[in-house]
């Protein structure tokens, strides 16, 4: 089912209507506006698995009723799923221990809805993360002891409220800010845990690197078969970088970035394995302690 729990919201579906539907709010969106835009979202009107319906109308007049913004359409379907027992069936053949407590929580939120309805509350834009440059950048970074590097900015990846970035680092350690000729020249600077990987696994496998590299040489890289990479060099191009998740406003890189070109070659392909999320105050200790950058 998708759940965790017995409460309304310990369900997928549930959190996820209520969230967009606070979203919509804070926006700037009616109630009716908030609520055909998720029935859209969730295909709710082409639907008619109650596994489907209700937890969606369940969670969102839930939250409704929270938010002070019970409409007449979550009700009446929120209602309807709980006296016909649409809701309770569910938990009775998929977990019939439980629906003792299922059935409590589904009268406490029946009597939120039929009873007394508090004034809507206001309701504050949530923070948007922003990724201000794009895929293909090159970034000039100072370091603190006042030379330069620069990142490759490989990989965005852009959700309604969250951001993240891949980044690789270049080989580029100077006293001058680095040119836009020496950020499209320049080879990646694999971090120690690249150099770890290529020396415990594949031996000739740095050399194999050098030969086939799509950085310098794209035209090589079928971007709609991205398994001409041999998967143990797309490997350690994973581990040659770093992602970069902006959580809050407060979280900015220790110096500016300044882009320098945005002609660098972008990945053919989706990411790419898992990585460590660092934040941008880690940034100085990360170059030092995983590429010798200071």
């Amino acid at each position: 089912m998708g759940t965790y729990g017995t409460a309304i919201m310990s369900d997928d579906t549930a959190a996820d209507v209520a969230a967009q539907f606070k979203d919509s709010i804070a926006f700037g969106k009616t109630i009716e506006e908030a609520e055909d835009q998720l029935i859209a979202d969730f295909s709710i009107d082409e639907e008619d698995d109650p596994y489907e319906l209700s937890p969606f109308w369940l969670g969102l007049a839930a939250k409704q009723v929270k938010m002070g913004r019970l409409s007449d359409r979550a009700k009446s379907n929120a209602l309807r799923i709980i006296d016909e027992g649409i809701d309770i069936a569910i938990w009775q053949e998929e977990n019939p221990k439980l629906v003792t407590k299922r059935q409590a929580a589904l009268d406490k939120l029946r009597e939120q809805i039929t009873g007394p309805q508090k004034k809507p509350t206001k309701v504050r834009k949530p923070f948007i993360d922003t990724i201000e440059w794009e895929e293909g950048d090159g970034l000039a970074y100072q370091l603190p002891s006042g030379k330069w590097t620069a990142l490759h900015v490989l990989k965005i990846r852009r959700n309604p409220r969250v951001q993240t970035a891949f980044y690789i680092v270049l080989d580029i350690q100077q006293k001058e800010t680095p040119t836009e000729p020496e950020v499209l020249s320049a080879n990646i600077r694999f971090s120690e845990h690249a150099l770890y990987f290529v020396n415990s696994n594949y031996t000739e496998l740095a050399d194999r690197m050098k030969a086939f590299d799509w950085r310098n040489k794209p035209d090589q890289v079928n971007r709609t078969q991205p398994t001409l990479i041999p998967s143990q060099d797309l490997g350690l191009y994973n581990h040659s970088g770093f992602w970069k998740c902006r959580r809050s406003s407060r979280d900015n890189p220790p110096r500016p970035f300044h882009k320098v070109t945005s002609a660098l070659p972008t990945l053919p392909h989706d990411l790419l394995g898992v990585y460590y999320p660092y934040d941008w105050s880690r940034l100085d200790s990360l170059l030092q302690d995983h590429y010798g950058l200071d």
